[in-house]
């Protein structure tokens, strides 16, 4: 049973197009970053800026911090980190 596009309600066809839209602007996203930037502008005292390469280098640097504590939680027997690991 085949339904063409105009036999479905605007309703379902605008909830298709955007579930579409989204689904293809998730895989053209550069990568997510782990860290929360109004969070991290909120630490900086005021009339300090943050460039966007300075939050790509605090992400790489919180990634590797979390995968070397997965490593060494991993190297201890544990599935938990723990405060030691970072």
């Amino acid at each position: 049973m085949d339904i063409s596009y105009r036999e479905v309600s605007p309703v379902l066809q605008r909830k298709a197009l955007k579930g579409f839209l989204k689904a293809s602007s998730r895989r053209k996203m550069a990568k997510e970053y782990v860290i929360v930037e109004s969070r991290i502008r909120e630490l900086l005292p005021e009339g300090t800026r943050l460039s966007s390469d300075a939050l790509e280098g605090l992400d790489a640097a919180v990634r590797e911090l979390v995968s070397k504590a997965v490593k060494r939680c991993q190297s201890n027997g544990r599935k938990t980190l723990i405060k030691e690991d970072f």
